[in-house]
């Protein structure tokens, strides 16, 4: 799979895409393996499920201590410069399925990713 995803690397594919996986294994960091079928990015898994990281920053039911921010799974006094608070955790609106282009947007549908801030349906590569 790891060659696969050089391949792809190399040839470029024209839309956003997905890797074709049957496990987490087979995915990048930050990826999950949706349907044991493609790659996707940006997801905590709690009990099989995707779920938002203010109740779960550093782990599955974790919230940060009240006052600080959720920033990348630790809990800190601030967002990293290049992300958005959003109700105590932050984001990139680039690049988050759960606030793609603003802190209220509507989650990006199961087969989409989100790019530059637009919820973009995937394409399965190779």
């Amino acid at each position: 799979m790891r060659l696969l995803a050089l391949a792809l690397l190399l040839l470029g594919c024209e839309k956003p895409c997905a890797l074709l996986c049957s496990n987490d294994a087979d995915c990048g960091p930050g990826a999950y393996c949706l349907n044991q079928s493609a790659c996707m990015l940006d997801c905590l898994r709690c009990n099989g499920a995707c779920v938002e990281s203010v109740a779960n920053c550093t782990g599955c039911g974790v919230a940060c201590p009240t006052g600080q921010k959720c920033t990348r799974g630790r809990c800190a006094d601030a967002c990293a410069s290049d992300l958005t608070d959003c109700s105590g955790s932050c984001y990139d609106l680039k690049t988050d399925r759960y606030h793609c282009g603003r802190c209220d947007a509507p989650a990006c549908a199961r087969n989409e990713n989100c790019v530059q801030g637009a919820c973009t349906k995937v394409d399965v590569c190779g």
